[in-house]
Order: structure tokens, then sequence, then C-alpha cells
């Protein structure tokens, strides 16, 4: 975090963080986020796509997308290699 690769507000949230919970996209594929609104946010709508019935495909392409818009922002140092991440210098964002 000393290097500002990590936004101030996702830093806050890291720092301030007592616990984290593992957000499930798809089998083998989770991300460790700390509890917080996002995460309940994220858990509800994974429930909704089960409860509708969303083929496996269609909901994992849909959490992965909320997953992936919810990290950018957050990101703001260089990438392997010297390319700038994706979202790279977009704002502080909201933290995860």
């Amino acid at each position: 975090m000393a290097t500002g690769a990590v936004l101030p507000g996702f830093q806050d949230t890291a720092l301030a963080c007592d616990r984290t919970v593992l957000l499930r996209t798809a089998p083998g594929h989770a991300t460790r986020c700390a509890e917080t609104a996002y995460a309940e946010e994220f858990t509800a709508a994974e429930r909704r796509l089960a409860a509708q019935g969303t083929d496996p495909r269609a909901r994992w392409e849909e959490l992965e997308r909320r997953n992936l818009g919810s990290a950018a922002p957050g990101e703001q140092g260089p990438a392997p290699y010297g390319r700038r991440a994706a979202g790279a210098g977009r704002g502080a964002g909201t933290a995860p």
C-alpha cells in the first residue's frame, strides 16, 4: 500500500477490515473481499441468479463482471511489464 498501487478508499477499507468473505463466481473461482455492503450485494445477486435458474455460464459471467467492475477503480499502479493496470487513474471508486 505504501507504493500507492491501491487508492486511499480501498486502503482505508483494507486497514479497517477485521473480517473477510469469499465471493464465489463459479466452482474454483473466488475472490477474497472485505465484509462490506458490496459483499452483501454480490451475495444477494448470486442467490438471485441461482433462484432464477440462470445458466451457470451466464451466472459466472454476471458475477465476474461485478467483481471486475468493482476492483478496477481501486487499482492505480503499473501492471506487470510496465503496462498500466485496467482502471488506472480513474479515481477512488467505491471501496470493496
